[in-house]
């Protein structure tokens, strides 16, 4: 469980960033924008699938 909680918070600290730099030193164009942030967040999902599941929500994730 101690696993979880770890990588949930690096997963949504990661995003976080993630998303930040892509709307702050993104390209211009906004349809880029939106392919750069949902490839982003399809991936950390994708990377935390095996630790908490499919979801990044702690709630849904653990209990």
């Amino acid at each position: 469980m101690k696993i979880g909680f770890l990588v949930e918070g690096l997963l949504t600290f990661g995003l976080c960033l993630a998303l930040l730099m892509i709307l702050v030193r993104g390209p211009n164009n906004l349809l880029l924008k939106l392919l750069l942030m949902a490839i982003s967040t399809v991936g950390f999902i994708g990377r935390g699938a095996n630790y908490i599941g499919p979801s990044m929500n702690p709630a849904n994730a653990f209990g």
